[in-house]
């Protein structure tokens, strides 16, 4: 059975050394020891000590370091050991060579925090006021709808009007998630527009001897629209797709437990199947992508070209090599869909 022993202090305490000492005899013990150093790489745990401080768990204190954070997650042992299993997680992650990629990623969304996070509050309104709207009239159906009609027609006014201000709220959030959203995703498509042509610009006479410049126009326009757009609807679906399932199944396990579970189980098979068929698809897209690299080439190639292709009345040729590229392209969309 994994064991799990944490040791935490300030700096300069003398945890390392503790560590190893520990470390050493539990060797000497024949036991398998994972020395994990907590400190960074924090990712899902960012996510805890933001929730932690809303449990209360995390209090501001003052001390000879001035105003810190202090962490009293003993009082929750169910939290405290899921945080070591988030702070576990997010070790793992950081070993992984994606984590760098998406780290750069990140770094976009800087100027546009603001923006971002009220994406997502917007995004969990609109989550939430869908799954209140069937528990309300649920409610009602159970409690108020049997009562006299003249109590009925009474309360129907407030209600309807409490309705539609729910409504209105969700309307205003699907306004911000639409606009601001998609700003945020092309502000964002600007600016890796820019760094990616400041990089091109640094690139030496032997990288553009080897690649095509109409690969590099493709990456440079679609590929950097596709990437505004997972940066736009990325987090914010899954995040929507998080309460919308977490807040269904629990409302279905509060109402019938014994019905919920064969649609768990579902649920589960629909992600093992969509996970499978995703794999599939990132071989197609990245086919694809290649696809319409060509065609941009294809036809920077012979636009830039024209004069000499009408001089010496190469335009069949160059129209023969357009159409296998452009047929190319409907292949890979064909395989795509």
């Amino acid at each position: 059975m994994t064991k799990y022993i944490i040791i935490s202090g300030v700096d300069g305490s003398g945890k390392t050394t503790v560590i190893n000492s520990l470390k050493d005899k539990l060797e000497q013990q024949g036991k398998t020891v994972d020395y994990i150093w907590m400190r960074y790489n924090h990712y899902t745990v960012k996510a805890m000590n933001a929730f932690a401080r809303i449990l209360g768990l995390s209090v501001k204190v003052h001390n000879k370091m001035g105003n810190v954070w202090e962490h009293r997650l003993y009082k929750m042992p169910w939290f405290c050991k899921l945080y070591v299993w988030c702070s576990y997680l997010d070790n793992k992650i950081a070993q992984k060579k994606v984590m760098h990629t998406l780290k750069k990623f990140v770094k976009y969304y800087a100027p546009y925090r603001t923006v971002f996070f009220l994406d997502l509050i917007c995004a969990a309104i609109i989550s939430l006021v869908d799954l209140a709207f069937p528990q309300i009239l649920r409610s009602l159906t159970k409690t108020l709808f049997t009562e006299d009609p003249s109590q009925i027609l009474g309360a129907l006014l407030p209600i309807g009007l409490a309705l539609l201000v729910m409504y209105i709220i969700q309307t205003f959030c699907k306004y911000y998630v639409s606009y601001q959203g998609h700003m945020m995703g092309a502000h964002m498509e600007r600016d890796m527009r820019q760094k990616l042509f400041d990089h091109y610009e640094r690139l030496s006479f032997s990288y553009y001897d080897q690649n095509n410049s109409g690969q590099m126009m493709s990456k440079l326009v679609s590929d950097l629209f596709d990437i505004s757009e997972f940066a736009h609807h990325g987090p914010e679906n899954l995040f929507i797709s998080v309460i919308k399932i977490v807040g269904s199944f629990t409302f279905l396990f509060l109402i019938n437990w014994r019905l919920a579970i064969p649609l768990l189980v579902m649920v589960v098979f629909m992600l093992i199947f969509s996970y499978k068929q995703n794999r599939q698809m990132q071989e197609t897209f990245m086919d694809n992508r290649r696809k319409i690299g060509d065609v941009n080439s294809s036809l920077q190639d012979t636009l830039a070209g024209i004069r000499v292709v009408q001089s010496f009345a190469n335009e069949k040729i160059e129209r023969e090599k357009f159409e296998k590229s452009n047929e190319g392209f409907l292949v890979s969309k064909d395989a795509n869909y």
